[in-house]
């Protein structure tokens, strides 16, 4: 496949559309391409923070079909215009952003939403979206929703927000895609909210699987999952072909809880609550699951929950 193939249904890509052998060829230009894969992940992104914000009236379902619907219409767009320079079309996944909180959200107070530096050790890297550039990380500042940050090995950081801390291991990468929402990349995150009835602070990954945190210490991480995928196609002829079973790996949450509880929420909202001294994750289809931890010792690299 063509780059401007891959790009017109990265949309479909993200929303998990496609079948398994186009979306097998696509993970595979993807694999070698690194501007596909920057365009892919910014979509991704998108909706995963889209999809991660809280449901308001009308329905989750409206709110998904409106997701769907504008990246059609970016695909259709993209499909009609002459080709472009990279990430020119983000500014229109952008406008959908905010199109959809106009038409799928009641009137509401804008918030922002920073934390400090409450402790630094080793380097970490600091990507400034207002500015495109990447910094180092230094002690006693704030990071701010759009920024995204990168630990180095060796590397701890704890970042607080009032009630709320998030730590961060060492080759960890996180995105802070709204207030009180990250998106986990790469890595392992300990997050805790110290106070009784606080906000629940939200871990996402890029299928959409959530982790809210309602309260207490939990440790969130990337793990691979792997899967037997099958099926079969026709030939000319009108015979079916049955393709040898291979092995899908897709990268999960897993959530192992110290202290308090926190709720999973699949790609199709499915819900689960993890409770103390148990662990959760989920399957390819979002469905999570809990089992109780064997080894109770969770994010020893983790500080003091004091500032």
């Amino acid at each position: 496949m063509l780059c401007t193939d891959i790009r017109k249904r990265l949309p479909e890509f993200a929303l998990g559309d496609l079948d398994a052998e186009p979306a097998r060829e696509m993970a595979a230009h993807l694999s070698s391409c690194d501007a596909c894969r920057v365009e892919k992940d910014s979509i991704v992104r998108t909706v995963g923070a889209l999809r991660a914000a809280p449901p308001a009236s009308p329905s989750t379902a409206r709110r998904s079909a409106a997701v769907s619907a504008m990246l059609r219409a970016h695909a259709a767009r993209a499909e009609a215009a002459p080709p472009r320079a990279r990430r020119v079309w983000l500014p229109w996944i952008a406008a959908a952003a905010g199109f959809l909180v106009l038409v799928a959200a009641p009137p509401f107070h804008a918030r922002s939403w920073s934390l400090e530096v409450a402790s630094l050790k080793g380097r970490a890297d600091l990507l400034d979206r207002s500015t495109g550039t990447w910094r180092p990380l230094t002690a006693d500042e704030k990071v701010r929703v759009g920024d995204r940050l990168v630990t180095q090995p060796g590397a701890v950081v704890q970042l607080a927000s009032g009630p709320h801390r998030v730590w961060l291991a060492e080759e960890t990468s996180i995105d802070f895609v709204d207030v009180l929402a990250v998106a986990l990349d790469r890595g392992r995150v300990c997050v805790a909210v110290v106070e009784p009835g606080a906000e629940a602070l939200r871990v996402s990954d890029v299928a959409n699987n959530v982790v809210r945190v309602t309260d207490g210490r939990v440790e969130i991480a990337l793990r691979d999952v792997q899967a037997m995928v099958g099926g079969s196609r026709e030939t000319r002829q009108g015979e079916a072909v049955l393709p040898a079973a291979r092995t899908e790996i897709s990268r999960r949450l897993v959530a192992r809880v110290d202290r308090g509880a926190a709720e999973l929420r699949g790609s199709q909202d499915q819900r689960l609550r993890a409770q103390a001294g148990q662990s959760g994750t989920f399957d390819f289809g979002g469905q999570p699951s809990t089992v109780g931890m064997s080894d109770a010792s969770v994010a020893p690299w983790a500080g003091s929950e004091q500032r």
